[in-house]
């Protein structure tokens, strides 16, 4: 698992899936193994909040010079990027 340094680690309990997060990506662990794994911004990667099956936070994008902090969003159960500076 190359999610070092781990900056981050949510269990959700009813979708029996252990979120980790480093400076860029999210990874997603259920009880078979690795589901998904994204970028989802370029740096300083920050969950928000884990509700109703979507990842939300914030993470630093150097591509917008109006909005260095960009929002992120990754459904749970399928790893489907719905919004991330990165895409």
């Amino acid at each position: 698992m190359r999610v070092f340094p781990i900056r981050d680690v949510r269990a959700v309990t009813d979708a029996r899936i252990l979120l980790f997060a480093n400076f860029s990506d999210l990874f997603a662990f259920g009880p078979e193994g690795q589901l998904w794994n994204h970028r989802v911004c370029w740096d300083d990667l920050k969950i928000q909040d884990i509700a109703q099956g979507i990842v939300r936070g914030v993470g630093y994008d150097p591509t917008n010079r109006k909005q260095s902090i960009a929002e992120f969003a990754v459904e749970l159960a399928t790893g489907r990027v719905l919004v991330s500076p990165c895409f």
